[in-house]
């Protein structure tokens, strides 16, 4: 079997945390992401919402050459609506990839 592309390697192990709810594992995958950016160098931080005091969001910045130039900002969500195993063709979090690439999550 070849080897897997570090990037995709690293996305299926966030894939694998289980952000699930009702009790969705926000700390893990913060910790995920932290650590990530931490590896790469780039500045890190959490801070609380406004929605709810007790959840805090992750904000990494990745500042380009041209800094003086508009900036983007890339948004997702960690969690996911509850899952039934017995629905899917692999285990939703094993991040199964099939020989043609294609991963389950």
């Amino acid at each position: 079997m070849e080897s897997e592309n570090p990037s995709t390697r690293r996305f299926r192990e966030y894939l694998r945390i289980k952000t699930v709810h009702p009790d969705p594992n926000y700390d893990k995958a913060l910790n995920f992401l932290a650590e990530l950016a931490n590896e790469i160098g780039l500045p890190w931080k959490t801070v609380l919402t406004n929605s709810n005091p007790r959840r805090e969001v992750g904000i990494l910045t990745w500042e380009g050459t041209k800094p003086y130039l508009p900036s983007i900002m890339l948004n997702s969500h960690m969690d996911v609506v509850t899952v039934s195993a017995d629905e899917w063709k692999y285990d939703p979090f094993l991040a199964h990839k099939d020989e043609t690439g294609v991963i389950f999550a």
